[in-house]
């Protein structure tokens, strides 16, 4: 969860995994976070938000309910008018989105800030979120540092215009033989369809003709 969390590269992943194993000998994993975090991962200051989401959770729990990390983090990022005040005065906004938000919900609970608590049901279980016993809802002024994913949002808009593109491409205008206007092979199919049925039909026309002309023919001789 630690390496999950902290996003780092295989470097990271190694120490994390033999520093738990107890290996010896091995790099400490705080030491190789900092060496190479960087190159995947930027360092924001979270303290302000993480105590926001601890004092939205025991407003919850004061108020009989309960909260799943995905339920908290969807009433953290509720409106504003539709908040608590601790979540009025201190909301998320745009600097951080459901991922990151997600991401400091993780943090604190690695950090025993928050503690799950599993309750069963007939069909299954569900995490709820208890608060633990270090009052960081009142702390003055907390400081947390967390590691984020560096956004990648450049690749992100040009996958969004090639799709685009290919959409547009895909559904321009044809023309098929009788001056009707198709979008889509599907429909060009039912024009060609269109076309054989009428060709048959004058087939059968013609043949009743020939018929008809014979048989006053042979009806005059």
């Amino acid at each position: 969860v630690k390496y999950a969390n902290t996003c780092g590269n295989d470097e990271i992943c190694k120490s994390l995994i033999l520093n738990n194993l107890g290996e010896p000998n091995v790099a400490d994993a705080e030491e190789v976070i900092t060496k190479y975090g960087d190159e995947t991962t930027v360092s924001r200051e979270v303290g302000s938000h993480a105590q926001t989401v601890v004092q939205l959770l025991q407003y919850k729990i004061s108020h009989g309910e309960k909260a799943t990390l995905s339920q908290l983090v969807k009433e953290w990022r509720s409106k504003p008018e539709n908040a608590p005040d601790c979540v009025r005065n201190n909301p998320p906004g745009k600097e951080f989105n459901v991922e990151e938000c997600e991401r400091i919900v993780v943090s604190l609970l690695l950090g025993e800030i928050l503690l799950p608590k599993v309750s069963y049901t007939a069909y299954g279980a569900n995490m709820y979120l208890k608060l633990g016993s270090t009052g960081f809802e009142r702390y003055p002024n907390p400081k947390v540092d967390m590691r984020f994913p560096i956004r990648r949002e450049k690749a992100t808009t040009t996958r969004r215009a090639s799709t685009a593109k290919k959409t547009t491409k895909s559904k321009a205008p044809t023309t098929d033989g009788e001056g009707w206007i198709t979008t889509n092979a599907t429909a060009t199919k039912k024009g060609a369809k269109r076309k054989r049925s009428t060709s048959s039909s004058a087939k059968r026309a013609k043949g009743k003709a020939r018929k008809s002309s014979s048989s006053s023919s042979s009806s005059k001789t």
